[in-house]
């Protein structure tokens, strides 16, 4: 929950700390946190480990929202909305330590320091853009177009070219909504033309033209 509390003492965390009760949790890899339909009541701090959100349709196609690590959090958003119903399933995707403070403490912090309503809010705002960017990259209509746009987004957010994502391919194909053979084989021929490299989930981007072309 660091975000919340940028840019405050040291000091003044523990004292405003000490006013709200925060429940702190393990989860096993598989669990489930939240399902989609559950009802927003507190904000959901990532301490440690790997929380994938995702859709789970009828006929088990499954999608892949986001996926969250080492202070994210998820909540934050809905906890302040009309209609605060989950859209999507949070599971853990290993062993997952959470802190979780509710709605009424979450409101008691926002009174006492104006930071942390700010921290709040840039927290959400970034998620929104994060939104914005997926929607971007899903309505690209080829396979090759999809991965160019991911790739170049996450270098404009990581500032160089060289950067490692939280998907593997299975969790990436999910996230495009694509299939896993397809992306891997576009994978592959964008590392056969020197445009990427790729090594696990580290990619470079080399031909930074041939990846503009495809966005």
């Amino acid at each position: 929950m660091e975000f919340l509390f940028k840019n405050i003492a040291v000091e003044t965390k523990k004292k405003y700390l000490n006013q709200i009760n925060v429940t702190h949790k393990t989860y096993d890899r598989g669990q489930t946190i939240v399902n989609e339909g559950n009802i927003c009541n507190s904000i959901y701090f990532i301490n440690s480990g790997l929380v994938v959100a995702k859709n789970i349709y009828q006929d088990g196609h499954e999608s892949i929202i986001k996926i969250l690590s080492n202070n994210d959090s998820f909540g934050e958003a809905l906890i302040f909305s009309n209609n605060r119903e989950y859209k999507a399933n949070f599971i853990c995707e290993k062993k997952t330590s959470i802190s979780i403070i509710n709605y009424d403490d979450i409101f008691h912090l926002i009174s006492l320091d104006t930071k942390i309503s700010l921290n709040l809010l840039n927290k959400i705002s970034n998620n929104l853009v994060r939104l914005n960017d997926h929607i971007k990259v899903l309505n690209k209509k080829t396979v090759k177009s999809k991965i160019c746009t991911f790739l170049y987004l996450r270098y404009l957010e990581n500032k160089q070219s060289t950067f490692t994502i939280l998907y593997n391919k299975t969790e990436l194909a999910l996230f495009l909504n694509t299939e896993r053979p397809t992306l891997s084989k576009e994978i592959s021929l964008l590392v056969k033309d020197n445009i990427i490299s790729n090594m696990g989930n580290t990619y470079t981007i080399i031909n930074f033209k041939e990846i503009e072309k495809n966005i």
